[in-house]
């Protein structure tokens, strides 16, 4: 928990071999629907983004953006407190790629 409201690709320089990133209980909601940042860690196994929002903004659907497809190495993915309305099966699409993924918490 770090108040953060943006993630700079800069910060993953030369770590791509990063397995676990815990970004949990910041206000990062909008940094989550584009997730540019995760092209640069591409060997990640566990990444936390639980209770992350925005203040005042509840979506309508759970918004992930592509670059999750990427995380091919990707075991565990915690996103619970992600405040949203509903969610359709398409919103998850991005995960559906990741065959080692096993643990989905929200």
């Amino acid at each position: 928990s770090n108040s953060l409201r943006s993630v700079s690709a800069a910060w993953f320089n030369n770590i791509t071999n990063l397995q676990m990133l815990d970004l949990s209980q910041n206000f990062l909601a909008s940094v989550i629907e584009k997730a540019t940042f995760l092209k640069y860690v591409p060997n990640l196994k566990e990444l936390d983004l639980s209770f992350n929002y925005e203040l005042q903004r509840y979506p309508t659907f759970l918004k992930l953006g592509n670059t999750f497809s990427k995380l091919s190495s990707l075991e565990t993915f915690r996103i619970k407190g992600y405040v949203f309305k509903e969610l359709k099966k398409d919103c998850l699409k991005p995960l559906f790629s990741l065959k080692k993924l096993k643990v989905l918490d929200r």
